[in-house]
């Protein structure tokens, strides 16, 4: 999956871009690339990627405060966000629940990478899917589980924080969700089992895998879904 990344000129576009007469500016631009690998009932979904970039500005001007955002990361189209955002601002003079001529107005710096030990680019889609079908192989062999779904979700934000004071920050982030689900049905009991919904999420790259031992989840879930099958109903008597 390509994407385009952040700018390496947006400080210059930033300020060219900067609207006269405003008291405090940002320009916050995110680029997010989000791929999943799935297996449902032993059976591999379409392998879904997304890219997601963008930015957001915001303006103080005076008493007010505005804020638009853009896909158009030129000037031009940076410019055209700013005076929109300078518009909400001056609208909004007089009429904020606080003034924004004593609101904070921080300009910090710094740099932050997620630490990845195995990159994303370790593991091929059809390395991914031959995990997860491993891990299908792997659970109880039984008619009593109706429904399974076995996923890995990767997550990279890149993230560029630039203020009219001078800040700039930096902020690269990797996220691994491996996930399962498991459904166990007789006789008209269900029972499901997850990690409520990616619950194994961690920053890092495919060491993840190891660092929550999925290895060893679905097949445990499964078996707890089977054993609940043969649990007793709640008391409905007064304790």
């Amino acid at each position: 999956m390509v994407a385009a990344p952040i700018p390496d000129d947006l400080s210059a576009r930033f300020a060219a871009a900067l609207p006269p007469g405003v008291d405090y500016a940002t320009l916050r631009v995110v680029v997010e690339r989000s791929t999943t690998t799935r297996l449902e009932r032993g059976v591999v979904c379409p392998y879904a990627a997304s890219v997601d970039r963008g930015a957001m500005v915001t303006v103080h001007k005076g008493t007010g405060l505005g804020y638009a955002a853009t896909a158009d990361l030129t000037v031009s189209g940076l410019r055209s966000a700013f005076q929109r955002a300078v518009a909400w601002a001056e609208k909004s003079a007089g009429a904020l629940a606080f003034s924004m001529e004593h609101a904070p107005r921080p300009n910090p710096t710094g740099t932050y990478r997620s630490p990845v030990d195995v990159p994303l680019s370790a593991l091929s889609v059809g390395d991914q899917i031959s995990k997860l079908q491993g891990l299908f192989s792997s659970l109880p062999k039984t008619d009593l589980l109706v429904h399974t779904d076995l996923s890995f979700t990767t997550l990279e934000v890149e993230t560029r924080l630039l203020t009219s004071g001078g800040g700039d920050v930096v902020q690269h982030t990797t996220i691994v969700s491996p996930d399962a689900t498991v459904v166990a049905h007789r006789d008209g009991v269900t029972q499901r089992r997850s990690l409520g919904l990616r619950g194994h999420s961690r920053q890092g790259g495919w060491e993840v895998l190891d660092q929550t031992g999925f290895a060893a989840t679905p097949a445990s879930l499964a078996e707890e879904a089977l054993a609940l099958l043969d649990a007793p109903d709640c008391p409905t008597e007064t304790q």
